[in-house]
Protein backbone atom coordinates (compact mmCIF):
# COMPACT_ATOMS: atom_id res chain seq x y z
CA UNK A 1 0.00 0.00 0.00
CA UNK A 2 1.37 3.67 -0.79
CA UNK A 3 0.39 6.32 1.28
CA UNK A 4 -2.63 8.44 0.24
CA UNK A 5 -4.53 10.28 2.23
CA UNK A 6 -7.94 8.39 1.81
CA UNK A 7 -11.13 10.34 3.20
CA UNK A 8 -13.47 8.15 4.38
CA UNK A 9 -17.07 8.51 6.46
CA UNK A 10 -19.72 6.89 8.91
CA UNK A 11 -23.13 6.65 9.42
CA UNK A 12 -23.80 3.80 12.26
CA UNK A 13 -21.74 0.78 10.91
CA UNK A 14 -21.66 1.28 7.46
CA UNK A 15 -18.51 3.35 5.77
CA UNK A 16 -18.27 5.19 2.47
CA UNK A 17 -14.70 5.23 1.65
CA UNK A 18 -14.02 8.06 -1.02
CA UNK A 19 -12.27 6.19 -3.78
CA UNK A 20 -10.48 9.05 -6.26
CA UNK A 21 -12.19 9.74 -9.57
CA UNK A 22 -15.36 7.19 -9.11
CA UNK A 23 -17.63 9.54 -8.35
CA UNK A 24 -16.33 10.40 -5.12
CA UNK A 25 -16.50 14.37 -4.82
CA UNK A 26 -20.42 13.46 -5.22
CA UNK A 27 -20.92 10.66 -2.79
CA UNK A 28 -18.91 11.91 -0.48
CA UNK A 29 -19.82 15.69 -0.31
CA UNK A 30 -23.63 14.80 -0.40
CA UNK A 31 -23.04 11.62 2.62
CA UNK A 32 -21.23 14.27 4.76
CA UNK A 33 -23.22 17.70 3.82
CA UNK A 34 -26.86 16.48 3.37
CA UNK A 35 -27.15 13.22 4.94
CA UNK A 36 -25.41 13.61 8.33
CA UNK A 37 -22.86 10.88 7.82
CA UNK A 38 -19.66 11.68 10.16
CA UNK A 39 -16.24 12.43 8.16
CA UNK A 40 -13.58 9.64 9.44
CA UNK A 41 -10.45 8.15 9.02
CA UNK A 42 -9.70 5.84 7.19
CA UNK A 43 -7.48 4.19 9.77
CA UNK A 44 -9.80 4.04 12.06
CA UNK A 45 -12.35 1.39 10.00
CA UNK A 46 -13.00 -1.47 12.34
CA UNK A 47 -13.10 -3.83 9.86
CA UNK A 48 -14.81 -6.70 12.32
CA UNK A 49 -17.45 -4.59 12.71
CA UNK A 50 -18.19 -1.99 9.91
CA UNK A 51 -19.82 -2.38 6.47
CA UNK A 52 -17.76 -0.76 4.13
CA UNK A 53 -18.06 0.21 0.48
CA UNK A 54 -17.30 2.24 -2.02
CA UNK A 55 -17.97 3.01 -6.23
CA UNK A 56 -15.41 1.14 -8.64
CA UNK A 57 -14.56 1.70 -12.51
CA UNK A 58 -12.81 -0.18 -15.24
CA UNK A 59 -9.32 -0.08 -13.83
CA UNK A 60 -7.71 1.40 -17.21
CA UNK A 61 -10.20 4.13 -17.74
CA UNK A 62 -9.46 5.35 -14.08
CA UNK A 63 -5.95 5.52 -14.43
CA UNK A 64 -6.08 7.76 -17.71
CA UNK A 65 -8.57 10.03 -15.82
CA UNK A 66 -6.49 10.36 -13.15
CA UNK A 67 -3.54 11.25 -15.01
CA UNK A 68 -5.56 13.44 -17.13
CA UNK A 69 -6.91 15.11 -14.26
CA UNK A 70 -2.98 15.83 -12.65
CA UNK A 71 -2.14 17.25 -16.16
CA UNK A 72 -5.00 19.92 -15.66
CA UNK A 73 -4.40 20.71 -12.17
CA UNK A 74 -0.89 21.31 -13.02
CA UNK A 75 -1.53 23.31 -16.60
CA UNK A 76 0.38 21.07 -18.49
CA UNK A 77 -2.56 19.70 -20.68
CA UNK A 78 -1.72 20.97 -23.96
CA UNK A 79 1.79 18.35 -24.14
CA UNK A 80 -0.79 15.85 -24.83
CA UNK A 81 -0.78 17.13 -28.34
CA UNK A 82 2.61 16.09 -28.66
CA UNK A 83 3.05 12.20 -29.62
CA UNK A 84 6.69 12.07 -27.49
CA UNK A 85 4.63 13.23 -24.65
CA UNK A 86 1.80 10.83 -25.09
CA UNK A 87 4.68 7.85 -25.15
CA UNK A 88 5.96 8.99 -21.87
CA UNK A 89 2.14 9.13 -20.68
CA UNK A 90 1.79 5.22 -21.68
CA UNK A 91 4.77 4.60 -20.05
CA UNK A 92 4.47 5.94 -16.18
CA UNK A 93 1.62 4.10 -14.08
CA UNK A 94 0.99 7.09 -12.52
CA UNK A 95 1.08 10.46 -11.43
CA UNK A 96 -0.43 11.49 -8.32
CA UNK A 97 -3.09 9.46 -6.19
CA UNK A 98 -5.98 9.83 -8.47
CA UNK A 99 -4.19 7.21 -11.03
CA UNK A 100 -2.88 4.75 -7.96
CA UNK A 101 -3.61 1.23 -8.39
CA UNK A 102 -7.09 0.28 -6.28
CA UNK A 103 -4.02 -2.67 -5.33
CA UNK A 104 -1.83 0.46 -3.86
CA UNK A 105 -4.35 2.11 -2.37
CA UNK A 106 -6.21 -0.32 -0.93
CA UNK A 107 -3.52 -3.52 -0.36
CA UNK A 108 -5.59 -6.95 0.69
CA UNK A 109 -8.85 -4.71 2.03
CA UNK A 110 -9.50 -4.09 -1.21
CA UNK A 111 -11.03 -7.85 -1.71
CA UNK A 112 -13.62 -6.84 1.82
CA UNK A 113 -14.94 -3.57 0.06
CA UNK A 114 -18.65 -3.59 -1.31
CA UNK A 115 -17.77 -1.83 -4.61
CA UNK A 116 -20.86 -0.35 -6.44
CA UNK A 117 -19.35 -0.51 -10.78
CA UNK A 118 -19.92 2.28 -12.03
CA UNK A 119 -20.94 2.39 -15.85
CA UNK A 120 -18.59 3.62 -19.13
CA UNK A 121 -20.11 7.23 -19.27
CA UNK A 122 -21.91 8.42 -22.74
CA UNK A 123 -19.13 9.24 -24.79
CA UNK A 124 -18.96 12.98 -26.87
CA UNK A 125 -20.21 11.22 -29.87
CA UNK A 126 -23.91 11.54 -29.00
CA UNK A 127 -23.67 14.85 -27.85
CA UNK A 128 -23.53 17.58 -30.84
CA UNK A 129 -21.14 20.76 -30.10
CA UNK A 130 -24.06 23.03 -31.48
CA UNK A 131 -27.61 22.96 -32.09
CA UNK A 132 -28.02 23.47 -36.05
CA UNK A 133 -31.32 21.40 -36.73
CA UNK A 134 -34.32 19.58 -34.94
CA UNK A 135 -31.97 16.07 -35.23
CA UNK A 136 -29.19 18.02 -33.59
CA UNK A 137 -31.69 19.38 -30.41
CA UNK A 138 -33.12 15.92 -30.33
CA UNK A 139 -30.04 14.14 -30.40
CA UNK A 140 -28.76 16.49 -26.88
CA UNK A 141 -32.04 15.57 -25.52
CA UNK A 142 -31.05 11.66 -26.09
CA UNK A 143 -27.88 12.61 -24.92
CA UNK A 144 -28.77 14.39 -21.71
CA UNK A 145 -31.08 11.34 -20.51
CA UNK A 146 -28.70 8.29 -21.17
CA UNK A 147 -26.48 10.81 -18.32
CA UNK A 148 -29.16 11.48 -16.45
CA UNK A 149 -30.03 7.33 -16.55
CA UNK A 150 -26.31 6.77 -16.24
CA UNK A 151 -26.11 8.93 -12.98
CA UNK A 152 -29.70 7.55 -11.83
CA UNK A 153 -28.27 3.85 -11.90
CA UNK A 154 -25.66 4.84 -9.65
CA UNK A 155 -27.51 6.43 -6.83
CA UNK A 156 -30.36 3.56 -7.16
CA UNK A 157 -27.82 1.13 -6.26
CA UNK A 158 -26.21 3.18 -3.73
CA UNK A 159 -29.43 3.90 -1.85
CA UNK A 160 -30.10 -0.20 -1.79
CA UNK A 161 -27.12 -0.91 -0.19
CA UNK A 162 -27.42 1.89 2.50
CA UNK A 163 -31.31 1.17 3.12
CA UNK A 164 -30.50 -2.59 3.35
CA UNK A 165 -27.73 -1.91 6.52
CA UNK A 166 -29.10 0.98 7.77
CA UNK A 167 -33.06 1.07 7.46
CA UNK A 168 -33.35 4.37 9.26
CA UNK A 169 -31.28 6.19 6.97
CA UNK A 170 -33.27 9.46 6.09
CA UNK A 171 -35.08 9.43 2.79
CA UNK A 172 -32.93 10.11 -0.40
CA UNK A 173 -34.20 13.52 -1.69
CA UNK A 174 -31.22 15.81 -0.90
CA UNK A 175 -28.61 14.26 -3.76
CA UNK A 176 -27.25 17.68 -4.77
CA UNK A 177 -25.40 17.44 -8.11
CA UNK A 178 -23.33 20.71 -7.14
CA UNK A 179 -21.06 18.14 -5.06
CA UNK A 180 -19.99 16.58 -8.68
CA UNK A 181 -17.53 17.78 -11.11
CA UNK A 182 -18.63 17.13 -14.34
CA UNK A 183 -16.56 16.61 -17.54
CA UNK A 184 -17.08 19.55 -20.08
CA UNK A 185 -16.12 18.88 -23.77
CA UNK A 186 -12.81 19.90 -23.63
CA UNK A 187 -11.92 16.95 -20.97
CA UNK A 188 -14.06 14.81 -22.72
CA UNK A 189 -12.01 15.19 -25.62
CA UNK A 190 -8.52 15.57 -24.17
CA UNK A 191 -9.80 12.07 -22.61
CA UNK A 192 -10.58 10.39 -25.50
CA UNK A 193 -7.19 11.47 -27.27
CA UNK A 194 -5.81 9.34 -24.19
CA UNK A 195 -7.68 6.33 -24.64
CA UNK A 196 -7.20 5.90 -28.14
CA UNK A 197 -3.50 6.13 -27.68
CA UNK A 198 -4.12 3.76 -25.35
CA UNK A 199 -5.97 1.36 -27.44
CA UNK A 200 -3.60 1.16 -29.79
CA UNK A 201 -1.17 -0.81 -27.99
CA UNK A 202 -0.50 -4.08 -25.99
CA UNK A 203 -1.74 -3.31 -22.79
CA UNK A 204 -0.96 -7.10 -20.96
CA UNK A 205 2.85 -6.19 -22.14
CA UNK A 206 2.90 -2.28 -21.14
CA UNK A 207 3.97 -0.97 -17.70
CA UNK A 208 0.75 0.02 -16.99
CA UNK A 209 -0.77 -3.12 -17.89
CA UNK A 210 1.47 -4.67 -15.19
CA UNK A 211 0.87 -2.26 -12.60
CA UNK A 212 -2.74 -2.89 -13.00
CA UNK A 213 -2.77 -6.22 -13.54
CA UNK A 214 -4.50 -6.86 -9.75
CA UNK A 215 -6.96 -4.03 -10.27
CA UNK A 216 -8.05 -5.95 -13.71
CA UNK A 217 -8.41 -9.11 -11.81
CA UNK A 218 -10.37 -7.46 -9.43
CA UNK A 219 -12.48 -5.84 -11.56
CA UNK A 220 -13.51 -8.46 -14.03
CA UNK A 221 -14.33 -11.07 -10.64
CA UNK A 222 -16.67 -8.17 -9.30
CA UNK A 223 -18.43 -8.16 -12.80
CA UNK A 224 -18.69 -11.18 -12.97
CA UNK A 225 -20.09 -11.52 -9.47
CA UNK A 226 -22.28 -8.10 -9.23
CA UNK A 227 -25.86 -8.40 -10.24
CA UNK A 228 -27.52 -4.72 -10.66
CA UNK A 229 -31.27 -6.34 -11.09
CA UNK A 230 -30.95 -8.06 -7.85
CA UNK A 231 -34.30 -7.19 -5.42
CA UNK A 232 -32.49 -6.60 -2.79
CA UNK A 233 -28.82 -5.84 -1.75
CA UNK A 234 -27.87 -9.59 -0.81
CA UNK A 235 -29.05 -10.84 -4.24
CA UNK A 236 -26.67 -7.64 -5.87
CA UNK A 237 -23.36 -7.54 -3.98
CA UNK A 238 -20.47 -9.24 -4.93
CA UNK A 239 -19.25 -10.42 -1.70
CA UNK A 240 -21.29 -13.32 -2.48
Amino acid sequence: MLPVDTLACRYGRLVYVRTLKCASSFYYGNLTMNYGWTPMAYRNIDWEHDHVFSHVMDPVTRNLKGKLEHLLITGQENLLSSAKFLMFVRDICFFDEHSISYQDVYGDRRGEIDWIPLKASPTLEGRPGVLRSNEDFERLMIYDRVLKEYHQESMRLTENLINHFEPQHPAFDRWNSEFARPADNRMLNLFRVLQEDNLRRDLIQSNLGQYLSADIELFHLIMEKFNPRGASWPEVTWLK
